[in-house]
């Protein structure tokens, strides 16, 4: 692994650990056993430097998204996976990292917010392919759909929404994604459901 990969990982390790105020040219120098000359030599300011870590972050993760969207299996069964993906993924990255970005670094934001939608498109493309086999709701509008889980889930996986319900925001999104994804299907799709699992 070469120096700037290096400072890359030990970024996300303290980003996930501390969230995005907690990440300082010290502490990633100093994990990533390199002098702050060698860091500004990889990375031109802090500023370059967090967006390289929240980015590669994303890319890591996004990977994963990719491989479920390319796998085998019909538009539901990917749906259905990559809502589980997104349980696992969106309770860290939302209380730690995106509530703390858009609101101290509003052109990272941006970025993310395009990645996040081009990715969301590709799924509106699945709920789309499960309609048109009979799996999904036809009265369903895909976009808005999208809204109404990504709204939700920024609704609730919240400090004071978690606080105040006494749940783990694993537990939230795991229910938000059961419900947005019961919401959508057909008796077809239930019974292409039942089918495959395990009894």
């Amino acid at each position: 692994m070469d120096t700037k990969e290096r400072i890359l990982a030990v970024g996300r390790n303290l980003l996930l650990d501390h969230g995005y105020k907690g990440v300082t040219t010290d502490a990633v120098a100093k994990r990533a056993r390199v002098s702050k000359k060698t860091l500004y030599d990889s990375f031109s300011s802090k500023d370059a430097l967090m967006e390289a870590i929240l980015l590669s972050l994303l890319e890591e993760n996004m990977k994963r998204w990719d491989e479920i969207m390319s796998g085998s299996g019909d538009a539901l069964e990917k749906i259905k996976v990559l809502l589980s993906f997104l349980a696992e993924l969106l309770p860290q990255l939302q209380e730690r990292i995106f509530s703390q970005v858009e609101e101290f670094d509003p052109v990272l934001w941006a970025r993310i917010e395009e990645l996040r939608n081009e990715r969301l498109n590709r799924m509106k493309g699945l709920i789309v392919e499960a309609q048109e086999e009979g799996f999904a709701r036809k009265d369903l509008d895909p976009d808005l759909w999208l809204i109404l889980l990504l709204g939700t889930v920024r609704a609730v996986v919240s400090p004071r929404a978690l606080i105040s319900g006494g749940i783990s925001s694993r537990e939230l999104v795991h229910t938000i994604g059961i419900v947005f994804y019961e919401g959508i299907l057909t008796e077809k799709g239930r019974e292409a459901i039942a089918k495959k699992e395990p009894k």
